[in-house]
């Protein structure tokens, strides 16, 4: 599969934004494993599955797309992946999320829904 710009040629596109916590463990870093993961996946819940395995060595905050789904997902060196509230997969920081308390809350993380 080619990749550009976040993109694979199946259509899976990713992006990443800082975890907003300063924590550094083992494991790779977040670019190697978004490359690595649209070089091997075609689907969002490949890329999730895949991202399990993974040990990432900062927070970060994955938003993983395809044709049919998209999904947020929390990672971190000292945390299980969390996958977060479905509406906030495909809205920004600066939209209004209706899991966001104002307009520029972190989304919450409590519940695992799909779209």
């Amino acid at each position: 599969m080619s990749v550009r710009h976040g993109m694979n040629d199946a259509g899976l596109a990713m992006s990443l934004t800082f975890g907003g916590r300063f924590v550094h463990g083992r494991g790779f870093a977040v670019p190697l494993v978004l490359c690595h993961l649209l070089e091997t996946c075609r689907t969002a819940d490949e890329a999730v599955h895949g991202l399990r395995t993974m040990s990432v060595a900062i927070p970060q905050n994955v938003t993983l797309a395809d044709a049919h789904q998209s999904v947020t997902v929390h990672v971190g060196p000292d945390i299980p992946m969390t996958e977060a509230q479905d509406s906030c997969a495909a809205h920004p920081i600066t939209s209004i999320c209706p899991c966001r308390t104002s307009r520029n809350a972190p989304p919450d993380t409590g519940a695992v829904v799909r779209r």
